[in-house]
């Protein structure tokens, strides 16, 4: 409608004018924005398919504000599950930290685990909780209750018990981010409304020009 104005030479109010010479410009320069867009995207990619890559890509993931938490908290919770359905009772069961390691979907902690934790069991014959207290991938809250349980005799209970409050902590916020993000949508499509709203009224007080 108010490409229709133009054609007549009719005066458009402001925000039409600039709306109409956005929508001028991304109908020339599209594939301009597409490529600038696709084209690292791609490229980043590709480098997150190659062994360094994951591993720089999922350290960087959890140090992300809110999903990077629960991201981080989830491979945790992985980790000891996996760690407490194959743990044997002895506090130095490589194969056990191995196995756990590779199943909880982070590169950067299973490489740490892989480089940092099982060489100073092995070579440096340090404790289990010491040794996973100096890959730098668990929480606090984690190392404090494997240690407790390390000292009681109750590790793979202390496994099995992390699991679980972080399977509960992890879903009780993914829930919360879930109605978080459909807020936050719902207030995107009222502003969009808003702003179609504006323009179409501003087109409504469009008159021809009196000669």
């Amino acid at each position: 409608t108010a490409q229709l104005f133009l054609k007549y030479d009719m005066p458009l109010p402001p925000l039409t004018q600039k709306t109409l010479a956005a929508s001028d410009w991304l109908g020339a320069y599209w594939w301009l924005i597409l490529l600038a867009v696709a084209l690292p995207i791609v490229i980043i990619w590709r480098w997150w398919q190659t062994p360094k890559g994951k591993i720089w890509r999922d350290q960087r993931i959890v140090k992300l504000p809110i999903v990077g938490h629960l991201i981080h908290k989830s491979s945790i919770e992985i980790y000891f599950r996996v760690f407490g359905t194959i743990y044997g009772g002895a506090g130095d069961n490589i194969e056990t930290i191995k196995t756990a390691a590779e199943a909880c979907r982070n590169a950067w902690m299973e490489d740490r685990i892989k480089r940092v934790t099982i060489p100073m069991m092995l070579k440096e014959g340090l404790g289990f909780v010491e040794a996973m207290t100096a890959a730098e991938v668990f929480t606090r809250t984690t190392l404090t209750r494997l240690r407790t349980g390390q000292e009681t005799g109750t590790l793979l209970q202390s496994a099995q018990q992390i699991a679980t409050f972080y399977e509960s902590e992890t879903t009780f916020k993914m829930n919360n981010l879930i109605e978080y993000i459909q807020t936050l949508v719902g207030m995107v499509i009222a502003i969009a409304i808003t702003f179609l709203t504006v323009v179409s009224a501003e087109i409504a007080t469009i008159s021809p020009p009196t000669f």
